[in-house]
């Protein structure tokens, strides 16, 4: 059921549409439309290339076909987050790159805390977020068994809980440490919400690690920052377009294993 208020559309000076696979999106468009009412459509990271990567993708082009190609045609505006998710968006330029405009998050940053130092003999690194393939977690338990299997003493922190419809994905990465014998190298947090908790995770890391295939903002890493936490991050993660240059920041050139332990071991271990 719609939420339009009864007294029509036509009453509104604009149509605001944020985050895409919304069912009931394609709808109030053409209500918009046909009142002449400008559309603004914000597609919330979910039109990136890496959201259409795997063979089970292949589900979302009927949806894909017959809602959002509609709604960025439609739309008067096409609101992106960072030049880096415009960049990455799997439709091509053409239909909207004359209607874009780029819309940080808003977010009131406080100073960068000066960095703590690693000092431990065996170093925590972070995680933190919705558990589901796109956030590259599978990789980073990857990297942290071919740290151990190479002698580096390194412990893992992981906030958060699987997407619905994830389960199986956060069950194979479970089995996988189980396997490889990791239960003292992860410590699952589950979800961590208040404030005050995602301050007390952030200070007790060495390193934040945020090995998400694409998004298009990002807010954790620069959490991170502001606790005075260096930072290994993805380099499709739009937060990069707003974090100064000189910030302790490394950039995974691929999510995959190798690459994550490479780095990793560099920064930890050099």
């Amino acid at each position: 059921r719609s939420f339009i208020p009864s007294f029509g559309i036509s009453e509104y000076s604009g149509l605001f549409i944020a985050g895409p696979w919304n069912f009931q999106a394609i709808g109030l468009a053409r209500r918009a439309r046909r009142a002449k009412v400008p559309i603004s459509y914000a597609a919330k990271g979910g039109l990136s290339r890496a959201d259409f990567s795997r063979l089970r993708d292949i589900k979302k082009i009927p949806y894909f076909l017959g809602i959002e190609i509609f709604l960025l045609w439609w739309a008067r505006a096409i609101i992106f987050s960072s030049a880096i998710e415009r960049d990455n968006c799997v439709v091509p330029r053409a239909l909207w790159g004359h209607k874009q405009v780029i819309v940080p998050e808003p977010f009131s940053p406080p100073p960068l805390s000066q960095l703590s130092n690693l000092q431990r003999c065996a170093p925590v690194l972070g995680f933190m977020a919705e558990i589901r393939s796109l956030k590259g977690l599978q990789e980073l338990v990857e990297a942290v068994a071919m740290l151990r299997a190479r002698g580096k003493e390194i412990r893992l922190r992981i906030a958060g809980v699987s997407r619905p419809g994830s389960e199986n994905y956060l069950a194979r990465i479970r089995t996988f440490a189980d396997r490889h014998g990791l239960s003292k190298e992860l410590e699952w947090l589950g979800e961590v919400r208040s404030d005050q908790s995602r301050s007390e995770f952030y200070e007790s890391l060495d390193i934040f690690v945020c090995p998400s295939k694409s998004e298009s903002f990002g807010l954790t890493p620069l959490e991170a920052l502001w606790h005075g936490i260096p930072v290994a991050m993805g380099s499709n993660i739009g937060v990069r377009s707003y974090i100064p240059a000189d910030a302790p920041v490394a950039i995974f050139d691929k999510i995959t294993p190798e690459e994550i332990a490479a780095t990793l071991d560099g920064l930890i271990f050099k």
